[in-house]
């Protein structure tokens, strides 16, 4: 597995933890759905302004992806 595979399952874990679709967080962040969808198949290869924009949108700070 590679690390946006890995950033993308963590993310995708933490949405689904907090009760959030693919689609809310599209909302939340001005960022399109397929793209939320590609980050979090690790298709997408995305910048740290993108990361912290979904991050903050689930309540959670970008450094929960380092662990």
């Amino acid at each position: 597995m590679n690390e946006r595979e890995r950033i993308g399952q963590l993310l995708a874990a933490i949405r689904k933890e907090k009760g959030l679709t693919q689609k809310d967080i599209a909302e939340l962040t001005g960022i399109k759905k397929n793209h939320i969808s590609r980050m979090e198949h690790g298709k997408y290869s995305v910048g740290v302004e993108i990361l912290a924009k979904v991050c903050k949108a689930m309540g959670c700070k970008l450094d929960i992806i380092s662990e």
